[in-house]
């Protein structure tokens, strides 16, 4: 039994030496301490530093200027919409003016075959003729 209480107390004697190795001095409490409690000057600091109510008003009225101002610009805009129903008309009316340039574009080819057919005639009439060309 004395060998059982003899392992026992330097158990002991192991444990209060891990205890005491792992406990933090006075100086290490204190330097916690200063560094994570708020001085009365650091509060003083942090006060300066932020925004009055008037100050955060004040900004906040000229944000919703701002927001106003531009809600009034985007009101004369179209809306997705109605840019597209107007790109359609737009679409459809050059549609219309490329048809037209199309019939011109038949019709002239028309009229010059008719032009050169009647040219040919002319010239086959002033040969039976026997008259000159009229330059």
């Amino acid at each position: 039994m004395n060998e059982r209480i003899e392992q026992t107390i330097n158990k002991i004697f192991e444990e209060v030496k891990f205890v005491k190795e792992s406990m933090a001095t006075k100086d290490e409490l204190q330097a916690v301490k200063e560094s994570t409690v708020a001085t009365q000057n650091d509060l003083q600091a942090v006060k300066e530093s932020m925004a009055t109510k008037d100050e955060l008003q004040i900004n906040t009225n000229k944000i919703l200027g701002k927001v106003l101002s531009i809600e009034d610009k985007l009101s004369g805009m179209l809306t997705k919409e109605e840019f597209e129903e107007k790109t359609n008309e737009i679409i459809s009316i050059m549609d219309g003016f490329a048809k037209k340039v199309e019939n011109v574009e038949i019709e002239q080819t028309s009229n010059i075959q008719a032009h050169d057919r009647f040219e040919e005639r002319i010239t086959k009439v002033e040969k039976q003729l026997d008259l000159k060309p009229i330059v």
